[in-house]
Formats: structure tokens, C-alpha cells, sequence
């Protein structure tokens, strides 16, 4: 099986993943909450989502940011329900592990479906991520946040992403740190959603990315 077959699987079998945890766990009182920490609208008990992808952003954020004692709906669903083969077992571990960060694009294959990232809030670079739209779209030096999702020999997104231009670095970069000074949330929680909300007012549309 080829690099790009082996990414196509795991892609797929990321959804039918997301699927079967939110069959199992999710509720109306969960969405509401999670609505509530995102600032999303609202017309009485129906959410209105600005764009398709804000409903993503929304399952995203309950499958990995959402804490019920202690516990992601991704590390339950790994715990209690395990995986019904390797592969969905492999991609299980990899969604526990998996962390958002904000990423700039520093080179692009697209024969291979690759970009290469720097992540601006650590020190990690080249980190080759495979994704078929972004390395085909995604000019150098965009910035990207997103949800990294590591497995033994590929590297793909959950999924999450939202995009910035190169010259709202620092300012994005400022406002996450200050802001993250003053909340007393998880951090990784907190850092999801002060860049949902960053998106709303900087981000650009990923489609046209």
C-alpha cells in the first residue's frame, strides 16, 4: 500500500471514527455546553453555525477539548470501546495524542500531497504533513492552525484548520499569549478557543487558501 493509500484509509476511517464516538457519547446537553464555550449563535435552542465548517470546529472541539471527569470522548472511547481492528485501534492512539498548534507553511510538495511546518508557538520544524488541499492550495509562510494527528509514518490533520495571513504573526501570537495568562482553563482548551475566536476577526476562508 502506497503513502497516499495509507493516508486515504486513515482519513476515512477518521470519520467513521468521529461517527461511532459521537453515537455513543454525545447528548444535547453536551452541545449546549460546548456551544457555550465556543460563543456560538444561537436562535433559541437551534445553533446557528456561521459557515459548514463551524459545525466541524463544534465536533472537533467536543471530541477533543470537551472534558467529562477528566476524560476526552476520544481517550473514553479508546478505554472503554477500544478499536475494532488495528488500524482503527493505530488511529484511536494517534487522535489521544493529538495536539493543535499554530503551523507556517514552509515548503510544498504536491506531487506527494505534502506541506512542511514550523510550529510558531514551539520549536518543532519540518514537520511533513500530509494533506491533499493544502498541498495543492496553501501559498509559503500561510499560517495554519491545526489539530496534528501523528501516526507512525503519516501525518495528517483531525480535520481542524483555520488560516491566517503571514503578517497577522505577531499579533496573533500576542493575544494568545496574553489572553492565556488570565484563564484558568486547560491550556489546550484554552488555546482552541481563543484561536476560534481569532479566526472569526483574522481568519481567512480555507477553501481559497
Amino acid at each position: 500500500m502506497s503513502h497516499l493509500e495509507r493516508y486515504q484509509r486513515f482519513r476515512e476511517q477518521g470519520r467513521e471514527l468521529h461517527s461511532k464516538i459521537f453515537d455513543v457519547y454525545l447528548d444535547r446537553d453536551i452541545i449546549d455546553e460546548t456551544s457555550q464555550l465556543l460563543d456560538l449563535d444561537r436562535d433559541g435552542d437551534a445553533l446557528l453555525y456561521d459557515t459548514e465548517e463551524e459545525q466541524s470546529v463544534h465536533m472537533d472541539f467536543i471530541l477533543h477539548e470537551y472534558h467529562q471527569n477528566g476524560t476526552t470522548f476520544v481517550e473514553r472511547y479508546r478505554d472503554e470501546e477500544g478499536g475494532d481492528s488495528e488500524l482503527e485501534r493505530e488511529l484511536l492512539d494517534a487522535m489521544v495524542r493529538a495536539e493543535t498548534s499554530l503551523f507556517r507553511v514552509t515548503e510544498i510538495d504536491s506531487s506527494a500531497s505534502q506541506v512542511v511546518l514550523e510550529d510558531v508557538l514551539g520549536d518543532e520544524t519540518g514537520i511533513e504533513l500530509t494533506d491533499r488541499n493544502f498541498s495543492r492550495t496553501a501559498p509559503p509562510d500561510i499560517l495554519l492552525f491545526l489539530r496534528l494527528v501523528r501516526l507512525e509514518d503519516i501525518t495528517m490533520t483531525s480535520g481542524l484548520s483555520f488560516a491566517f495571513r503571514p503578517s497577522t504573526e505577531e499579533h496573533l501570537v500576542s493575544v494568545y499569549d496574553q489572553v492565556l495568562e488570565r484563564t484558568n482553563r486547560p491550556e489546550s482548551m484554552s488555546r482552541f478557543i481563543i484561536f476560534h475566536k481569532l479566526n472569526r476577526k483574522y481568519g481567512l476562508d480555507v477553501h481559497q487558501v
